[in-house]
């Protein structure tokens, strides 16, 4: 006789279970947003920099130059800040610190305004990625490690291709970069949002719970 079918497929069992996990869904919803900011202004900075601000290629080097040192000095001191405020605040400082390079460079009248944003920013990025990377393995369990860090990247490589999407389409319209920009800005400050609501949400469970 053949195998009895099961109700259920495992892959979408083992998702469904793994979302079920609590604080897991929302990191991951905060996760892919914050990828979906990186997303959107990796094609839309060269564009605001050249077509706005008539950037040079040595101007667009020094902001290049200026993002990469300041993401040196933030993987280097993010372990500290995290220490020091935890991983939960952290992951919320994080996209929102981010978003504000989006929102400042759609304000910047001149490319010399944009190098203290390039240096915001590059510290930001490396606090991202340090940030979900503590609260991905605090989330999970050991034995299944795996699995859940699979799931993550889905959420990761999700908003890396929506980005880039809804860049292309704005691209194309009157005014579209600056909107852009600032759009991807409300989706960083967005996901920095969730993290805050969601530790407010466990400790009224936790309050309530004591009761």
């Amino acid at each position: 006789d053949p195998p009895p079918r099961r109700s259920e497929k495992p892959l979408l069992g083992d998702v469904g279970r793994m979302l079920q996990r609590p604080g897991y869904a929302v990191f991951l919803l905060v996760a892919c947003l914050s990828h979906v900011v990186i997303g959107m202004i990796s094609p839309l900075l060269p564009l605001y920099w050249v077509r706005l601000l008539a950037a040079t290629d040595g101007q667009i080097s020094i902001l290049v130059t200026a993002a990469s040192a300041a993401g040196v000095v933030g993987a280097l001191s993010m372990q500290r800040v995290v220490g020091r405020i935890g991983r939960v605040w952290a992951l919320a400082l994080a996209p929102a610190g981010y978003a504000l390079y989006p929102l400042l460079t759609s304000l910047s009248p001149s490319i010399w305004w944009l190098i203290p944003w390039a240096m915001m920013a590059g510290f930001f990025i490396s606090a991202l990625y340090t940030t979900l990377f503590s609260n991905m393995v605090a989330l999970t369990p050991d034995h299944e490690r795996t699995e859940y860090v699979s799931l993550y990247n889905l959420a990761l490589f999700a908003g890396m291709f929506i980005g880039p999407i809804i860049s292309g389409f704005l691209a194309d319209i009157p005014g579209g970069i600056v909107l852009g920009l600032r759009l991807a800005a409300v989706v960083g400050f967005v996901a920095a949002l969730l993290v805050v609501l969601q530790r407010q949400l466990l400790l009224h469970a936790g309050r309530q719970a004591d009761v």
